[in-house]
């Protein structure tokens, strides 16, 4: 079974209470807003969370946020992770920056690349910290 042992909304802290070990989700580097969670209705060993990605345009500006959720659970004796972003949001995002052809014929913007989003915030989730308690 899976449980929210921290209640915190930077860096909540996630307990398998069968093996005792435990993980706390990232904040910062662009996860900077508050997490929100909620038990799999579907399946009973899965924590559903949710936060938004903060996007930086290429001038280092930031220019929207993207809705990802987590599905947190526990097989074979370690934490899995499986990521689910908004492309609504990111074509949001990039539709509202203007692209020109430059000298060469190719095409610029200062849109944020947003292509591997979803491997950057795996990423991001998977490095928590590992422990038993």
């Amino acid at each position: 079974m899976l449980k929210v042992i921290d209640q915190s909304v930077w860096h909540p802290k996630i307990l398998h209470v069968e093996s005792g070990q435990t993980c706390e989700l990232p904040h910062g580097s662009g996860i900077d807003y508050d997490w929100n969670w909620t038990k799999s209705e579907d399946e009973d060993n899965v924590l559903e969370f949710s936060n938004y990605w903060h996007a930086m345009d290429g001038t280092d500006t930031y220019c929207g946020s993207v809705y990802f959720e987590v599905m947190v659970s526990f097989e074979d004796g370690k934490f899995n992770f499986d990521i689910d972003i908004s492309n609504a949001d990111i074509d949001s995002i990039i539709s509202s920056y203007e692209q020109e052809e430059n000298e060469d014929g190719e095409i610029e913007t200062n849109a944020p690349y947003l292509d591997d989003l979803e491997d950057i915030i795996l990423s991001a989730v998977e490095s928590c910290n590992w422990r038993k308690i």
